[in-house]
């Protein structure tokens, strides 16, 4: 697999006639271009509803929304999203997408939307959403409860069943592992999908801790 990794937004309208940024619709035009290269893989940077319409995707304020900005009109990001991958899949080419799971972002009015969400902050921690746990960019899940390792799940499948990407990377899982139960709960999620998603798919993880390493690549 050859994989040519972009940001919808920066990769159109740089000296290509097409209005700058992009969105998930503009980047229909550029198949070709990457086939052209000799890439069989896209890899497209995350995808997650975010604070703000400027940014790498990396700063997730909520796991399973698609950016709206990605849409080349209010409401149309979903139905684009599905219109690229399906054009890529007819030209051969397969889809990865990164996904963010390691926190949520803590820029203005996210964290307080998410915190004790379900109306309990569990004595300052944070509701069943947050651990209390940091990383450098902001509080991340909390791996000890199944319904976060439910969410996650669910996000993943999303992604693949409905979205129809061919793969997920998944982003710095170190932060995810360093967690209380985040080991398991990540490599229960990757065989759960494996086993229910079949050999078409692809998982990219690598796990660094304390020595263990595991590469889940289906």
């Amino acid at each position: 697999m050859v994989i040519y990794e972009l940001h919808v937004p920066t990769f159109i309208g740089k000296n290509d006639g097409q209005k700058y940024p992009g969105n998930f619709k503009s980047l229909l035009t550029k198949l070709d271009y990457i086939k052209s290269l000799g890439f069989n893989a896209i890899e497209i940077l995350p995808i997650h509803e975010y604070a703000g319409d400027s940014y790498l995707g990396y700063a997730p304020a909520s796991f399973f929304p698609v950016e709206s900005s990605y849409g080349s009109d209010v409401g149309k990001s979903y139905d684009e999203l599905k219109e690229f991958v399906n054009a890529a899949h007819k030209k051969e080419l397969t889809v990865i997408v990164d996904v963010v799971f390691n926190h949520f972002t803590d820029r203005t009015g996210v964290v307080k939307f998410i915190w004790a969400y379900n109306g309990d902050d569990f004595y300052g921690k944070g509701g069943i959403y947050l651990s209390g746990y940091q990383t450098p960019w902001g509080p991340d899940p909390n791996w000890e409860r199944n319904e976060v390792i439910r969410y996650v799940e669910d996000t993943c499948r999303y992604y693949l069943s409905e979205l129809h990407f061919d793969g997920l990377r998944f982003d710095v899982t170190t932060e995810i592992i360093n967690k209380p139960n985040g080991w398991n709960a990540l490599r229960d999620i990757l065989c759960n999908l494996q086993i229910t998603s079949g050999s078409r798919i692809t998982f990219i993880a690598v796990f660094i801790n304390h020595g263990r390493n595991f590469n889940a690549r289906g």
